[in-house]
């Protein structure tokens, strides 16, 4: 990724909303805390998963100057998922940190034509809400996904030795 034209390698993390035994009644420092564990593992990325995180999360991650993939839970068009998909957009739009947004996670539908059609409707309405930002999803079966023609970033989870075929088809 180049940020002023500087070249930024993403080293990353998969971030699911918990802090052990606090559950999610977290304090901010906890949340202070955390990113200041993961900076001093040397990441710079946080993917959200799979859900809107807590504001003071987000306010650390702002803070500390880290990449952000936020994403969005339900990988449908439904009244409800779309309602989700546009809170977690407005919400986040003006945070320095958030630099992609996440559509899906693992849908074993973005193998079928139903899942590009519901990514594209869901890219759509995202587009609408933020269009300065890429959208992508983080894919698990790289090696037939159907969505990838659509993404402006291809995500992949796991399917390590599909990596190279996707990246000479993109």
């Amino acid at each position: 990724l180049f940020i002023n034209d500087k070249p930024v390698k993403i080293k990353g993390l998969c971030g699911h909303y918990d802090c052990g035994l606090l559950g999610k009644a977290v304090p901010d420092n906890v949340f202070r805390h955390k990113v200041r564990m993961m900076q001093d593992m040397g990441a710079n990325g946080y993917r959200t998963s799979h859900y809107p995180q807590a504001s003071a999360l987000m306010d650390a991650l702002d803070d500390a100057g880290f990449i952000v993939f936020d994403e969005t839970r339900w990988f449908s068009t439904d009244e409800e998922s779309m309602a989700a998909l546009e809170m977690l957009v407005k919400r986040d739009r003006n945070r320095p940190s958030v630099f992609f947004w996440s559509v899906g996670n693992e849908e074993p539908i973005f193998t079928k034509e139903q899942g590009r059609r519901i990514a594209k409707a869901m890219m759509t309405k995202v587009r609408k809400l933020d269009d300065t930002r890429p959208v992508t999803a983080a894919c698990d079966r790289p090696d037939n996904a159907m969505v990838y023609d659509d993404f402006d970033v291809i995500g992949i989870n796991y399917g390590l030795q599909h990596y190279e075929k996707v990246h000479d088809k993109f």
